[in-house]
């Protein structure tokens, strides 16, 4: 394909701060752009070129020569595609000119997130002469010749830079995540499950307290023996596995935990294998659980885990930034790793940039990360024991150390926002903390992972809101609709709740999709079965007939764009049966 075609706002990995020691982010221009979300249904094909086509012709951004899109990751999920393009100006990149484009097995596309930027005068191709790779800058007026720059060290430190043409430093912005990985064989580990507070039913206080990691009788007594598969070979059994290896690459130097001849790694807090032990089996755990959802590539590699790093700082973090990703996990306060919702908040954050890469820039996108690591780790908490559930990090937090965080806000979007991503968090966390009471844990799991797939940066929570919705269309044919979708509308991410449900399976024969943006002026899809033959009829509020096509074993595009404002029946009467469904246009 040709090398790049696009203009759009997006780029790199994950830049977060969790207890606040970490600058906030989004303080530049940059950061608040939020980009614009397409809804079509409309049909492609599952060829790379056909999508870039279609992007040309439907997006005016495109038009200019000198512009070009390179698709520069594409990544299966459980219901579909994801492609993610980057906007070029005379082959250099755009910085963070993406554009995500999201398709359906069949090759249509469910949804487009767009950042791109129109570029109607010649940019300058003076670039000075720094070191790094040259791209085109936002700097919050227009876009400048700029080039980036990758730091690592010391430690795991990992950020980009953008130095303008005469070498000043116009950006910084770093690219971890905080919190606030030969033969195997099964070993017996001691471990809390989730955390010794939520076991024992009590919240923090005398004598359930940190005590400078001593040895507590009543906090080792809430460790609970569990199995694991680990790594053993020359006598000597390892916590290495396919997906996880515990190793030591950060301040404060331990030894990581092995044994000899005996397989038990059974420890007391006291000991620095203890938390070894504890990270190594959620990170592992929960990665088998993933993918027993059917998600089998998410975080498809070993991840390298160091239980006492930071500094000892009281932060983790995960960093994209090395072969293989890393997550570090500090022991100021409570050791981080000794808690459960720490160590999978994390991973959270390893498991969305593995399933949408480069995506994690814009504040409320970045809020969305955070959000969604915070919600796997309740959800598994919750599911272990109800107790105070609704705090996560009701150990490492909730205590004179940091108050940690909570998923049962009443915050409503957008009037609770104030722009600071882990805060904000708060209003999506507890509302798929909503869901989940009304349809489960793993529906809930599994629609949030499917919906990450489809992340582009810029995003916000109502485009979030979409994604999750069509998620539960491709994974369950619609099922849980209105119990979703009111919730979103009740929290205020969405403004209302269609009759004509979108991308719901009907007993006709006949799929709907994309109602909800028909409603806005965007075509309607009509997928029937295969052998299903249709007369489709669109009637207005008074009975006029206003449309009509025929349809067979195929797709056919109902426009509401020339539509008058007010409610429309569609009737689709098939040889299977007949469905009526109620249509709204703005």
């Amino acid at each position: 394909m040709k090398h790049c075609l696009f203009s759009l706002l997006l780029l790199s990995a994950p830049v977060l701060a969790q207890k606040g020691s970490i600058p906030i982010p989004g303080t530049h221009p940059i950061d608040i752009i939020t980009c614009r979300a397409s809804y079509s249904g409309a049909y492609t094909g599952e060829s790379t070129e056909a999508v870039a086509a279609y992007l040309k012709k439907h997006f005016n951004s495109l038009e200019a020569e000198a512009i070009s899109i390179r698709l520069i990751n594409i990544i299966e999920s459980k219901g579909g595609k994801h492609l993610l393009f980057q906007q070029c100006y005379n082959g250099i990149p755009v910085y963070r000119a993406q554009v995500k484009v999201n398709m359906d097995k069949k090759g249509r596309i469910r949804s487009v997130f767009d950042n791109s930027f129109s570029i109607s005068t010649a940019l300058s191709i003076d670039f000075g002469s720094n070191e790094g790779e040259k791209n085109y800058f936002f700097n919050g007026e227009e876009l400048v010749p700029a080039v980036r720059i990758e730091m690592r060290g010391p430690g795991s430190n990992y950020y980009e830079v953008i130095h303008n043409s005469q070498g000043n430093e116009i950006y910084r912005h770093d690219l971890n995540s905080y919190h606030h990985a030969a033969q195997d064989s099964t070993v017996n580990a001691m471990i809390f499950r989730p955390d010794p507070l939520t076991s024992a039913g009590v919240v923090y206080g005398s004598p359930y307290v940190d005590s400078s990691d001593f040895d507590v009788p009543q906090l080792n007594a809430q460790r609970q023996t569990i199995s694991m598969k680990v790594d053993y070979n020359n006598d000597t059994f390892r916590l290495k596995g396919p997906y996880g290896i515990v190793k030591e690459f950060d301040n404060p130097v331990t030894t990581p935990a092995f044994c000899k001849t005996t397989a038990n790694f059974n420890y007391t807090r006291n000991q620095q294998e203890f938390e070894d032990a504890n990270a190594f089996y959620y990170i592992t755990m929960y990665h088998d659980y993933v993918a027993s959802l059917g998600f089998n590539n998410i975080v498809n590699y070993q991840v390298w885990i160091d239980a006492h790093a930071m500094g000892g700082a009281d932060n983790s973090m995960f960093s994209p930034g090395f072969t293989p990703a890393r997550l570090l996990f500090g022991e100021g306060g409570v050791d981080d790793a000794e808690d459960a919702d720490v160590i999978l908040h994390e991973y959270g954050h390893a498991m969305s940039y593995s399933a949408a890469p480069n995506t994690n820039t814009g504040t409320q996108r970045q809020t969305l990360d955070e959000a969604n690591s915070d919600y796997f780790a309740a959800s598994y908490s919750r599911f272990q024991n109800t107790f105070s559930w609704g705090n996560v990090y009701s150990w490492d937090g909730h205590n004179p150390f940091w108050p940690g965080r909570v998923v049962v806000s009443s915050k409503q979007y957008p009037s609770s926002l104030v722009n600071n991503i882990y805060t904000d968090a708060e209003i999506w966390s507890s509302t798929i903390m909503e869901i989940w009471g009304d349809i489960g844990r793993q529906t809930t799991d599994e629609i949030l992972i499917e919906s990450m797939y489809s992340y582009a940066s810029g995003m916000n929570m109502p485009m979030a809101a979409q994604l999750f919705i069509k998620a539960d269309s491709t994974l369950n044919a619609g099922a849980n609709y209105t119990a979703i979708c009111n919730r979103f509308k009740n929290r205020g991410i969405l403004s209302s709740c269609l009759i004509g449900i979108d991308d719901q399976q009907m007993n006709s024969g006949v799929l709907l999709v994309n109602s909800q943006g028909f409603a806005k002026g965007e075509a309607l899809s009509i997928i029937l079965s295969p052998g299903v033959l249709a007369d489709i009829s669109l009637f207005d509020c008074s009975g006029r007939i206003v449309k009509e096509m025929n349809g067979q074993s195929s797709d056919c595009l109902l426009s509401g764009q020339e539509l008058s404002a007010g409610t429309y029946i569609l009737h689709v009467r098939t040889n299977t049966g007949t469905l009526h469904s109620k249509l709204l246009k703005y």
